[in-house]
């Protein structure tokens, strides 16, 4: 219809999520990355289902809009976003997406209720489990004290308030 197709070669792994294993809904999130050569933008058409709308935006953007409460983004979808600031030129993103898909693992965060707000833990987290179960349900993870409080010296967390999140990553620290 369109006359185009993906361009396989150059899509890459980029990451992949699992819902964590109480919730009720799951799903195994697979993000890939391509670059496109050319300046024309396309823009997708709604499904209504997945694809509500399209629209191309700069990661800072998305961010903002996120932060300001406008738009709703994930915390799949918002950590990756956060992973492109790390890239500062558009040149190197190509070396990066492909470094990135040779060393791509499952995650699966693990959420933890404190009293102000709730942590999403990452592989590479002091707290983060040493064993876990992709496909047996954990209970969720209760804490009497504040987010600030529980926070370690090497963290790889999201803390969540609602809809603004924060990230904190002192894994090479």
């Amino acid at each position: 219809h369109f006359n185009c197709y993906p361009d396989v070669e150059n899509l890459f792994l980029w990451s992949n999520w699992l819902t964590p294993s109480h919730m009720t809904e799951r799903f195994d999130a697979v993000f890939f990355f391509t670059n496109m050569n050319h300046l024309t933008l396309y823009r997708g058409s709604p499904d209504y289902k997945e694809i509500e709308s399209s629209e191309w935006f700069t990661p800072e953007e998305l961010l903002d809009l996120s932060h300001k409460g406008e738009i709703w983004l994930k915390p799949p979808q918002w950590y990756e976003i956060k992973e492109l600031l790390h890239v500062k030129e558009f040149t190197s993103l190509h070396k990066h997406s492909y470094q990135r898909s040779n060393s791509c693992l499952r995650w699966m965060p693990v959420r933890i209720i404190a009293l102000d707000g709730e942590i999403s833990l990452l592989p590479g987290d002091e707290m983060y489990p040493n064993e876990i179960h992709l496909f047996k349900s954990s209970p969720i993870v209760r804490k009497e004290e504040s987010m600030a409080s529980l926070r370690c010296k090497k963290m790889h967390r999201m803390e969540h308030t609602g809809v603004k999140i924060v990230l904190f990553d002192t894994r090479s620290d």
